[in-house]
């Protein structure tokens, strides 16, 4: 009998412990729901130029970002290249 209540009392306790997290897992989702539909009512009130202008701005950041990764790729492939043949040279 002592044993089926204390399987009863763990049971319960593991539940209350689901429970609590639960319970605290709901009010975090509820305040980064509230803090999501204030970003978003912001946004709501941004006049359309004013986003587009935005998109263009970071389109064009992002243009000139490709622009220098691949300068810096090709820079990388030559200074190997080059280390390569020094290296090669003196016998390394």
């Amino acid at each position: 009998m002592d044993r089926i209540i204390a399987e009863i009392r763990e049971f319960t306790e593991s539940r209350q412990a689901a429970v609590i997290k639960l319970e605290s897992d709901l009010g975090r989702l509820a305040q980064q729901e509230q803090e999501m539909r204030e970003k978003i009512a912001g946004l709501e009130k941004v006049p359309l130029p004013v986003a587009e202008y935005f998109a263009d701005l970071v389109d064009s950041g992002e243009k000139k970002s490709a622009a220098r990764d691949y300068i810096l790729f090709l820079l990388g492939v030559i200074s190997s290249a080059v280390v390569a043949i020094v290296l090669k040279k003196f016998g390394y």
